[in-house]
């Protein structure tokens, strides 16, 4: 377990401000800061994308510029709407340039807790939010390890029905941590004392 320090460690002080009378900690961490190679795939179709949404837009907004230029009919503002077109195509494919590094930005922005009645999930982005799971609630639970020990959790929290009427399970992830089989030792074992305190 790694330690909290209260004076560097704003996602520690969160967990311990979630902690009702009573409550202890068995088990906290971040995930680790790591990137999915197949996550970068996703570039093979937004490089095309977006270097043809720039190209679009060059080309639309320079043949406005080259019809301006000309002593020809003034086209007003209105020209301007066809390269302003090509805007919103040039953003998308932005985000999907951005999307492998995501990752990063919010796994310094994370803490997972296991007390010794709960499983607490907090992101800390703009406002904080806190995802809280009473452990005699939980159901069954998932492992996926990698080769190093690291790995993550999905533990079923509930279930529900989508539009559909069909029955849906709701999960919470333990994302990518250190030592996943004894997280999930852990886990267990808080769930089977807590079981037996009810």
């Amino acid at each position: 377990m790694a330690a909290i320090h209260p004076q560097a460690d704003v996602l520690g002080e969160a967990l311990r401000k979630e902690l009702q009378a009573g409550e202890r900690l068995l088990w906290h961490d971040k995930p680790q800061q790591r990137l999915s190679l197949m996550g970068f795939s996703i570039w093979l179709f937004a490089i095309p994308w977006t270097a043809f949404a720039l190209f679009w837009t060059g080309m639309a907004y320079a043949g406005i510029s080259t019809t301006a230029d000309s002593d020809g009919p003034a086209l007003g503002l209105l020209a301007y709407a066809f390269p302003l077109f090509g805007v919103p195509f040039i953003v998308v494919g932005l985000c999907m340039l951005a999307a492998p590094l995501a990752p990063l930005f919010l796994k310094q922005r994370q803490v997972f807790g296991i007390t010794n009645r709960r499983l607490l999930i907090i992101t800390k982005l703009r406002a904080t939010s806190v995802e809280s799971f009473r452990l005699e609630r939980l159901g069954s639970i998932k492992r996926v390890e990698h080769k190093d020990g690291s790995g993550h959790l999905s533990i079923m929290t509930g279930t529900g029905h989508d539009s559909d009427g069909d029955k849906t399970t709701e999960t919470a992830v333990v994302g990518r941590v250190p030592r996943i089989a004894a997280v999930e030792a852990t886990l267990r074992d808080a769930m089977e004392r807590r079981q037996r305190e009810l």
